[in-house]
């Protein structure tokens, strides 16, 4: 059986620069294009790393923070909508849906 670690993903080349940047700073910013295992592979990488002992790690995902910026806004034009609101912003309660 696999598991996410085995699975070679394009991500990969960048990780050595990603945790170098990171061990001489306090923050980094990563883009690659979906599907490169920003999700998957990233967090799991930098929690092993031993300079992030003891501290968070904050991974944000920007399309997901524009969606919710998205139906916020509308939401506040078009009365009606907090059923789609409610949807998108639903694991904000704990219940995660994939993106």
């Amino acid at each position: 059986m696999s598991t996410v670690d085995d699975q070679p993903l394009p991500i990969d080349t960048a990780l050595p620069e990603l945790t170098a940047a990171l061990r001489a700073n306090n923050a980094a910013v990563l883009v690659a294009p979906p599907g490169a295992g920003k999700t998957t592979r990233v967090p799991l990488i930098l929690a092993g790393e031993d300079w992030a002992k003891d501290r968070r790690i904050l991974v944000l995902e920007p399309r997901r923070l524009a969606a919710r910026a998205a139906v916020n806004l509308t939401v506040s034009y078009v009365p009606g909508l907090a059923a789609v609101a409610n949807a998108v912003t639903r694991n904000r309660q704990g219940v995660s849906r994939p993106s």
